[in-house]
């Protein structure tokens, strides 16, 4: 994150005194209360047999003549929980617009059914959660912002799909184009914080999801988690 970006409109952003750099406001965001957001859950079937949770907030007196719909998409190890998803579908609401913030698979506080997971490049399962939506919302328009790894899935699914009908405009935050560009500086500095956190975060998941096989008897999904290596102490 830098002090001063561009806008369109040639002013500069200035962060608050107190937020001076990056790190600063990485960790202001994490560690400061999120406001209380009320969500309402849909759950998605997908194709595969599998599930995405979308987490609705909507305003409490929304023009009549609103029908634009904002699709947020978390960072990695985030969901609709998080800070800075809570913040934007409050700051939304209060200007009426209705937003949906997806969790990717696994993310919405429940295990997901297959041992596959979500990463940078699963971009699929943002377009059948984009089509459920369209066709359970027919006179809706679309805005979709994603976040981090949210940014770099957004992305590659509109180069992918070349998909316009009912999408107004997209808005990726804070994108690691460069995957192992970004991995690598999490190994050093003040980022390793950030690295350390995201390891531990991501090798609790996977064993969490396969003591959930285990307690399923699910041979078939835990074959497929197997498959990825052993992790220490699994």
């Amino acid at each position: 994150m830098q002090k001063n970006t561009e806008l369109p409109d040639g002013q500069d952003f200035q962060s608050g005194f107190w937020l001076r750099n990056g790190h600063v406001q990485t960790l202001w965001r994490k560690f400061s209360a999120a406001p209380a957001v009320v969500h309402t859950r849909q759950r998605i079937e997908l194709q595969d047999g599998d599930f995405i949770d979308v987490d609705w907030h909507r305003p409490t007196s929304e023009p009549a003549n609103n029908r634009t719909i904002i699709l947020l998409l978390h960072g990695l190890c985030g969901c609709s929980r998080s800070g800075y998803i809570l913040s934007l579908q409050q700051r939304l609401a209060q200007s009426g617009l209705t937003s949906a913030a997806m969790n990717f698979r696994g993310c919405s506080g429940e295990i997901n059914r297959l041992a596959r997971s979500y990463h940078s490049g699963v971009s699929e399962d943002l377009g059948e959660v984009i089509g459920e939506l369209k066709a359970c919302n027919p006179e809706a328009s679309f805005a979709l912002v994603g976040f981090s790894l949210g940014a770099n899935v957004l992305l590659k699914w509109l180069g992918e799909t070349g998909i316009t009908d009912r999408i107004n405009r997209a808005v990726a935050v804070s994108t690691p184009f460069d995957l192992s560009l970004c991995s690598n500086a999490m190994r050093s500095g003040l980022s390793s914080l950030y690295g350390r956190f995201f390891l531990r975060r991501l090798v609790a998941n996977f064993k969490a999801k396969h003591s959930y096989f285990e307690r399923q008897a699910n041979p078939d999904q835990l074959a497929a988690l197997r498959a990825c290596g052993r992790l220490r102490g699994l």
